[in-house]
């Protein structure tokens, strides 16, 4: 996580240094619309790997059940 935001650091300091205002604006909008899309991603692939992670912990317990039932 840190690598991604130094990353974002070092590139927005790049696109406030282009002396076209436009493609300044242009860039600015683009990176703000990449750097949400990430987080978005992130938070997608945090929410799916808890919901993985309790589907084995409900097996875990159903396993044990049954081993504890003799099935």
């Amino acid at each position: 996580m840190d690598k991604i935001s130094n990353l974002g650091r070092g590139t927005l300091e790049w696109i406030n240094q282009v002396k076209d205002e436009n493609l300044r604006r242009y860039l600015q909008f683009r990176y703000i619309d990449f750097k949400s899309r990430q987080d978005d991603l992130l938070t997608n692939l945090i929410r799916s790997e808890k919901t993985l992670e309790s589907v084995e912990r409900k097996r875990a317990r159903r396993k044990d059940l049954k081993r504890a039932w003799g099935f």
